[in-house]
């Protein structure tokens, strides 16, 4: 999955869902990471969903997502799978000749393959929170949207 991904849209080592859980980069849990910088990290990354700068949005939640507050780590990790949900979109409505966004940073890639996988990203971090948070609503609604992404990339009769 990493390899299929272009290279300004792959993880950062040191992000992730962790070890234990099987994934091959380590949690994100930062024990230093205070309450009200979580938040901020949280707001952050809003402005940047509002001005389209997609990854920038997704580091912050990501970095959120890391605090130890559940209420915000919950909605911040169903956000981060927003992002690459987004990004999953902006590629296939580019490649199927659809209404896309011509403005997000970085600019939807050219290739199925890549659409397909950020809409896996997207659905590895959904089923993340909703296995983190089983009782956050956003983080099943976020399960609901990825694999609803990840449907566009499937044939018609599977």
């Amino acid at each position: 999955l990493r390899a299929a991904l272009p290279d300004g849209l792959r993880p950062r080592e040191g992000a992730g869902g962790g070890e234990a859980r099987g994934h091959a980069w380590p949690s994100r849990r930062d024990p230093k990471l205070s309450r009200a910088r979580q938040l901020r990290h949280y707001e952050a990354g809003l402005a940047h969903e509002r001005d389209l700068r997609l990854m920038d949005a997704a580091r912050e939640f990501e970095r959120a997502a890391a605090g130890p507050d559940g209420a915000i780590a919950a909605p911040a990790l169903a956000r981060l799978s927003k992002q690459y949900c987004d990004l999953g979109w902006n590629a296939y409505a580019k490649r199927a000749e659809l209404i896309w966004c011509p403005h997000i940073v970085p600019p939807p890639p050219d290739t199925e393959r890549e659409g397909r996988a950020l809409a896996l990203r997207a659905l590895e971090l959904a089923r993340e929170a909703g296995a983190t948070y089983p009782h956050s609503s956003k983080c099943r609604l976020a399960v609901a949207a990825a694999l609803g992404r990840l449907a566009m990339y499937s044939a018609r009769r599977t």
